[in-house]
């Protein structure tokens, strides 16, 4: 076997043993009423020995996906997205994106009444997790007391 074709071989395993160390769990678009807002959500299982961070995702249609939180703002009543570079799963660990907490936001979400939107997961050291996601209608997040 020659040099180039046994470095393009180790190169395959090796991004191959990384997209295999995340599992992603429970995963689905929240539809959030009645503001029609629309959220990935799932659990993000790090089986592997090191850090991995979630720096973002695509799909295949090209809608804008914005990584962020989603949480309560200091004055009642106001819900507040602040956008993220990066979401770290711990070594060994999980990252739950759900809708009230971190998550992938559609931005110019193309609302889709049934069926499933396709998701490439992006992570800080090159590697994609595709996920497919069924859409769920979930009541908007409760104001914190």
């Amino acid at each position: 076997m020659g040099k180039l074709s046994l470095m393009w071989l180790l190169s395959v395993l090796c991004v191959g043993s990384v997209w295999g160390e995340i599992v992603v769990t429970d995963p689905y678009l929240a539809l959030l009423a009645p503001e029609q807002q629309q959220v990935a959500c799932m659990v993000l299982e790090n089986q592997g020995d090191s850090v991995v961070r979630l720096v973002g995702a695509r799909t295949p249609d090209g809608q804008t996906v914005q990584l962020g939180e989603g949480r309560w703002d200091d004055k009642p009543g106001r819900y507040r997205f602040r956008p993220l570079t990066r979401l770290v799963v711990p070594a060994g660990g999980q990252a739950l994106l759900q809708p009230q907490g971190f998550w992938l936001w559609f931005a110019d979400a193309k609302i889709r009444p049934a069926g499933e939107q396709a998701l490439v997961l992006q992570f800080d050291d090159g590697s994609e997790v595709p996920v497919s996601l069924p859409l769920r209608e979930v009541p908007a997040p409760a104001p914190q007391s």
